[in-house]
């Protein structure tokens, strides 16, 4: 997968069947620091949601399976309990 980033405040994922992959992410902080994350089937990792980021290659036969999501909120007048004023 090519590197990205999302625009919401933070991004995740839950490896389910990732046994052996890798995350590569850029460091929000140190721009040209990179690091790894491996995948561990179980695992859910999170991370803000403008960190580049894209999984390693995968070479078996078996497809990866990985749940994404990402975190935002919403406003409080959003909320479907939220009393109209």
């Amino acid at each position: 997968m090519r590197p990205h980033s999302h625009a919401y405040p933070f991004s995740g994922y839950m490896s389910i069947e990732a046994e052996p992959s890798e995350t590569l992410f850029r460091s929000p902080w140190e721009d040209h620091e990179l690091f790894t994350v491996a995948g561990q089937n179980g695992r859910m990792v999170m991370f803000p949601g403008g960190t580049r980021h894209a999984t390693g290659p995968w070479n078996e036969t078996e497809p990866r399976i990985s749940i994404a999501f990402n975190v935002g909120a919403l406003p409080t007048s959003s909320h479907p309990n939220h009393a109209a004023a």
